[in-house]
């Protein structure tokens, strides 16, 4: 999928979000709505890391 220049820009502010707010639940929740669960819990540092408050 290739996003115009206003899609681009408008997905910055919810990057923002999700890499101050998203927690553990909050990944596998998407992941779960997305098909993507097993992504999700098979990367490796995502979940890992909020245990050490970083955020990727």
């Amino acid at each position: 999928m290739i996003l115009g220049v206003a899609q681009s820009q408008a997905l910055i502010p919810l990057k923002r979000e999700i890499a101050a707010r998203f927690n553990h639940n909050h990944w596998l929740e998407l992941g779960a709505m997305t098909g993507a669960l097993d992504l999700i819990q098979h990367h490796p540092r995502l979940l890992r890391s909020l245990s050490f408050g970083e955020r990727l």
